[in-house]
């Protein structure tokens, strides 16, 4: 039985205006972002390396980006499609301070960092969607036991 939910969740953004970074915001010390056009980008996917004074995303999106510094899946991300998509590009963003950090204050400099280099703002923000809850009908599963042995294979039913 499919039922119709609407459920209600936080988009976990913070706000960054560029204008309004305080100094007190941590920042990197020094960063490089080296920008793929979408017909030179390594193939591999994202490689993250986080170390406690650097931390380099290879092959990211600004997705994957926003994926590790506000630690949430990107499709609770509302924004552009070019957000997520190498349409035109991939980064390799690599970014170091003198002294060791957190890895939370490593987020915090790198949302800074997206502020400031890709003029990026955030905000929360929460949102009603509807979601479909897959549930259990009263009679109970339909579901027989395999009569076959061996491994289950994923040979196509012949439709």
């Amino acid at each position: 039985m499919i039922l119709r939910l609407v459920q209600a969740f936080a988009i976990s953004l913070l706000t960054i205006a560029l204008a309004g970074a305080q100094p007190s915001t941590p920042h990197f010390d020094v960063a490089s972002v080296k920008r793929y056009p979408v017909d030179r980008i390594p193939s591999g996917g994202l490689k993250l390396e986080i170390a406690p004074t650097s931390v380099t995303l290879r092959t990211a999106t600004l997705g994957n980006c926003f994926e590790w510094a506000f630690g949430m899946p990107i499709y609770q991300v509302i924004g552009p499609k070019w957000l997520n998509w190498p349409t035109d590009a991939a980064y390799e963003i690599t970014a170091k301070v003198t002294a060791p950090a957190s890895q939370a204050e490593l987020k915090s400099m790198m949302r800074a960092l997206m502020a400031e280099r890709f003029h990026l703002a955030f905000h929360r923000e929460t949102r009603q969607l509807t979601v479909y809850a897959v549930r259990l009908a009263k009679s109970g599963p339909k579901f027989q036991p395999s009569t076959t042995e061996g491994e289950p294979s994923a040979k196509p039913s012949g439709r």
